[in-house]
């Protein structure tokens, strides 16, 4: 995922809509506040309120700017800015 970065996935009901949980590091991680238990059925998760199937849905993480990216980060609003004569 480059420098930084890795992929994490929310999982939610295609039928319901419901938030059964997320995919972090490879681990299926099922909602806290959800009082049902998740359902596995053929060895696909399933909606823990309706037992539809589950759809995810990717997104990326920055887990801390290294120096690297601030020095780019930096370099880039600078030539912006003097672009803008600020």
């Amino acid at each position: 995922m480059g420098e930084g970065g890795y992929q994490e996935w929310d999982d939610a009901c295609v039928r319901c809509g419901l938030a059964a949980g997320e995919i972090v590091g490879g681990r299926f991680l099922h909602h806290a506040d959800c009082s049902e238990l998740p359902r596995v059925d053929g060895g696909a998760r399933r909606c823990c309120a309706c037992g539809g199937k589950l759809s995810g849905t990717r997104r990326l993480v920055v887990k801390k700017a290294t120096p690297v990216m601030t020095a780019r980060i930096t370099q880039f609003v600078g030539r912006r800015l003097a672009g803008k004569g600020l």
